[in-house]
């Protein structure tokens, strides 16, 4: 997993990826995120846009699942 969030909390992405088989279930809590803001998400694979809350996204986390080896979802996010 990698993430990039910007400084002030506005934005950033983040990319989930499997290399290897095995557990295709993986939970994203995002560290950049400001607690008491929402969120509108974005998956890129399905295009899949939804709002959160930033304490839902820190603390509870996506659940991100990727069917096989040598796949990855990228997460976008941005403050509303």
């Amino acid at each position: 997993m990698l993430e990039y969030g910007a400084r002030d909390r506005d934005r950033g992405y983040a990319g989930v990826f499997r290399l290897a088989e095995g557990l295709g279930q993986y939970r994203l809590c995002l560290r950049g995120v400001d607690l008491d803001a929402d969120y509108r998400v974005t998956l890129d694979n399905t295009m899949q846009t939804f709002t959160i809350s930033g304490r839902e996204l820190a603390i509870t986390g996506l659940p991100i699942a990727l069917d096989s080896a040598m796949t990855s979802e990228l997460v976008l996010y941005s403050k509303l």
